[in-house]
This record gives structure tokens, C-alpha cells and sequence, in this order.
């Protein structure tokens, strides 16, 4: 802890007693990740970074959140290991206060690249998350530090999501009918994926063409939906009547019938 300490009192340090090196053309940038409750954080700069900290709250304490993974060896800073010869890097969890502390430092060894991502962040359990800045220890929000050790200002917006509890994958592929049914002007349309599977679920009228293409991608296992506005692939309305849809999943197949009314 007290070489922690003593790492980020030297961030704050350069950044408190050198002038700005650069305009707010910089970002750091949280960003959801749709697969689970996962967040990226990146850094976008105009120049390479000597060091990073980031002191970041991501929920109230009590809250039924909790982060159970902040990796930032494999993002851009992932060279620096705490190795005297490159350089620092490490992240601190709080679950009880929700904060998350995380820096790199650049020694002697190559500095943190220009752009991309620093640090991930995944949670557990349910709730609202919101990424913002904090104060942990001596360290206050974010600050960047070029090459130069010269601070270097950046744009942050915080980001607001709702962390869900982890479904179960499913054990068997299925198609659900669709709801509502009859429907007006759209309706959703449910399956699962017991594993990776390539899927092309696909609307079809009552002389077997095809009017729309609703999914036609590798997607991973759980359960899906899709929705349907009721239009063709030229994005215009279609008439009332019986459609049919069809999904056709690894060797799953199934055909199902809907009834749009207007």
C-alpha cells in the first residue's frame, strides 16, 4: 500500500506542478459492452502517455453491485507490469465504498500507446452503474501525464447503464411465438442459443417470399430477441395479413405464424 501511495503522490505531483501541454482534444471514454455487464474504458490522445490514473465511482454504496474484474493488462498499458525496468500498473477494488482505482506509469521502458483501450471493467449483480469520477486516496479523478511529464487535458462524459443478473445459457434451441399476436405496428420474437451458432431468422408472406431478414449473423449462446416493425427490407410498410418466420440455427429449423393487423 505504500508503494501505491507513493506512485500516485507522484501523479499528482506532475500533474499539479506542470503547465497544460494541449487542448481538450483528448478523450477518456467509458463504453458498455453489449455482451454482459462489462464496460470498456479508452483513452483516445494526440500524443503518447508517460503515465494514467483513474480514481472512478461506479455505484452508491449498499448498492447490489459489485465489480468483479478491472483488467488493464491487456489493454494499452498492459506492458507495464511493475516492472522497475518499464514501469507501474496495478488496479485497486473497493466493493464496500464502489470505487475503482487503477494508474501506469512509464519508466524506462516504452510509453502507453496514443489510443485504445486501458482498462475493462466487468459487475455483478443488480442494479444502476454509473461511471464517474471519484476521489480515492490522494488521487482525484482522472489525470494524464505525457512523456514530458506535462498534463494533458481531456474530454470525460460519464456513462449510466443497468447491470443485470447473468441468465443461465439454455440447453436446447428453441423458437417462442411471437407477442404480441396479432400485433400493431410491431412484435418481438424469442429464441435461444444453447451454443455459438451462425442464425438467420427471416420473415417470410403467405406465397414464400421473403420480406424481411431479421438476423443474419454469428450470435453467441443465451437467449435472444428480436423485433419486428412490421416492414420489408426496403424499410417500407407492409400490408395487413398472415406472415410466417423462420429460424434456422446450426441444425435447428423452425417456422412459426403471425398475424399483423392494421
Amino acid at each position: 500500500m505504500k508503494k501505491l501511495l507513493s506512485i500516485l503522490v507522484l501523479v499528482v505531483f506532475l500533474v499539479a506542478t506542470v503547465t497544460i501541454a494541449n487542448a481538450a482534444t483528448s478523450k477518456v471514454v467509458p463504453v458498455p459492452v453489449s455482451e454482459g455487464n462489462k464496460v470498456t474504458i479508452n483513452i483516445s490522445t494526440n500524443e503518447l502517455l508517460g503515465g494514467v490514473a483513474l480514481a472512478i465511482k461506479f455505484a452508491e454504496p449498499g448498492s447490489e453491485v459489485d465489480c468483479i474484474k478491472a483488467d488493464l493488462f491487456k489493454g494499452i498499458a498492459g506492458h507495464l507490469k511493475n516492472n522497475v525496468e518499464t514501469g507501474f500498473s496495478d488496479v485497486v477494488i473497493d466493493n464496500q465504498k464502489k470505487t475503482i482505482l487503477a494508474y501506469s506509469i512509464s519508466v524506462q521502458g516504452d510509453p502507453i500507446p496514443r489510443e485504445g483501450v486501458y482498462l475493462t471493467l466487468e459487475f455483478k449483480g443488480t442494479g444502476n452503474v454509473k461511471i464517474d469520477t471519484t476521489t480515492v486516496c490522494q488521487q482525484k479523478g482522472i489525470s494524464l501525464v505525457n512523456t514530458k511529464a506535462e498534463n494533458v487535458d481531456f474530454e470525460f462524459n460519464p456513462i449510466e447503464f443497468v447491470a443485470k443478473p447473468e441468465q443461465a445459457i439454455p440447453r436446447e434451441f428453441s423458437l417462442s411465438q411471437n407477442y404480441p399476436n396479432p400485433f400493431n405496428p410491431a412484435t418481438t420474437i424469442s429464441y435461444t442459443l444453447p451454443v455459438n451458432s451462425y442464425v438467420n431468422l427471416t420473415v417470410y408472406n403467405t406465397l414464400g417470399q421473403k420480406v424481411k431478414t431479421l438476423v443474419d449473423d454469428q450470435q453467441t449462446a443465451g437467449y435472444k430477441q428480436v423485433v419486428w416493425k412490421g416492414k420489408n427490407d426496403r424499410e417500407q410498410d407492409v400490408a395487413s395479413g398472415i406472415y410466417f418466420y423462420r429460424i434456422k440455427a446450426g441444425s435447428f429449423t423452425k417456422t412459426a405464424k403471425m398475424n399483423l393487423l392494421k
